[in-house]
């Protein structure tokens, strides 16, 4: 009898060891079809229409000036007040060259900066926010002036709805697609070169894994860059953190249409102090 009790208990455990293990299955499997089910939805589900119109700046470009500056091109972000000149600025105030101003005087414009070093391939400007630094940022762009209105960008239904950027220099405008949205130390590459491709590929690298969004379109280091940054408090007063965003050149042939934009899985929320 003994020994005929201890045989069953032997197969109980046993059978509660292969339960756990079609549960396990049974979980696993689950998780599985939802996922794949989630990625197949999001692959179906129809892009929003999107409907890119900007303005033609040519000519104001051409007769632009700014303290005796005059505009090296003229920037337009779609779905924000950004619609005005960029200047050169100089870092000393006794600057002699008359094409340079001081960033401190350009709270309606954007900038290029001696800072950041631009090689043939990518252009880096800078613009002011001066009132949208809150970690719930202002979306009306009626009250917001430089750079401020880039900020909307956080918001996930503004992100999927506006994704190109307007560079007029000179005769010529160049459209480019976002394809990087996020935050960065102070100076994090301002002493980069970009005069490689093995640098600008680590650069792309480095800001699509800390992009807030992942944005279905193909980017790599024969493509030309630019990048968009302005100053935030987003997550308090005490971090030195810089809002980027970071877009590559329409290619021959590529048509303005919309793209998949979903929330970033790699991205690691500084967030966690914020209401976002």
């Amino acid at each position: 009898m003994k020994k005929g009790t201890k045989k069953v208990k032997i197969n109980r455990k046993r059978m509660a060891v292969s339960i756990l293990a079609v549960l396990l299955v049974v979980i696993g499997s689950v998780g599985l079809y939802a996922t794949v089910r989630k990625n197949l939805k999001e692959e179906l589900e129809p892009l929003k229409e999107i409907h890119v119109s900007f303005e033609d700046h040519r000519e104001d470009l051409l007769n632009f000036s700014y303290q005796g500056a005059a505009a090296v091109g003229w920037l337009q972000v779609q779905g924000t007040n950004v619609n005005f000149p960029v200047l050169n600025y100089f870092l000393t105030s006794d600057a002699k060259e008359t094409q340079y101003v001081s960033s401190n005087d350009i709270l309606e414009y954007a900038w290029r900066s001696p800072n950041y070093v631009t090689g043939e391939n990518r252009e880096t400007i800078l613009g002011h926010n001066l009132v949208n630094l809150s970690s719930t940022p202002i979306r009306d762009m009626s009250e917001l002036k430089a750079f401020e209105g880039l900020m909307a960008f956080v918001y996930e239904d503004f992100a999927q709805e506006n994704l190109y950027i307007s560079y007029t220099k000179g005769e010529n405008e160049y459209i480019y697609k976002i394809y990087a949205i996020g935050f960065d130390d102070y100076d994090v590459d301002d002493s980069s070169s970009f005069k490689t491709e093995e640098v600008t590929k680590d650069y792309i690298d480095r800001v699509r894994k800390n992009s807030i969004y992942d944005y279905d379109i193909d980017v790599n280091e024969k493509d030309t860059l630019l990048s968009l940054k302005t100053c935030t408090r987003y997550f308090g007063v005490n971090q030195n953190q810089e809002f980027t965003i970071d877009a590559r050149l329409l290619r021959e042939g590529e048509k303005i249409e919309a793209y998949r934009v979903t929330k970033s899985e790699n991205y690691k929320a500084l967030i966690k102090n914020s209401d976002v």
